[in-house]
């Protein structure tokens, strides 16, 4: 015999998940790049260009954090 299970769709919640961990990966990325920016900058032959970059990347993943959490609370 065979059962069947409704299953009940909630996007709010699905949504809200896939919010929460990409927040928290963007945010593992961000102080990735913290502790690259560090290293770079204690290198005694540190590259400018690199840390130029690398300072780039890390204010657009505050942006983009910033962005998200924005648009969680609205």
């Amino acid at each position: 015999m065979l059962h069947w299970t409704r299953i009940v769709h909630e996007p709010n919640k699905e949504m809200s998940m896939s919010l929460t961990s990409h927040l928290q990966e963007l945010r593992k990325k961000h102080e990735r790049l913290s502790r690259q920016v560090e290293a770079e900058q204690r290198s005694p032959g540190g590259d400018s260009l690199i840390l130029s970059e690398l300072k780039k990347r890390k204010l657009a993943i505050k942006q983009e954090i910033a962005r998200m959490e924005l648009q969680a609370t609205a």
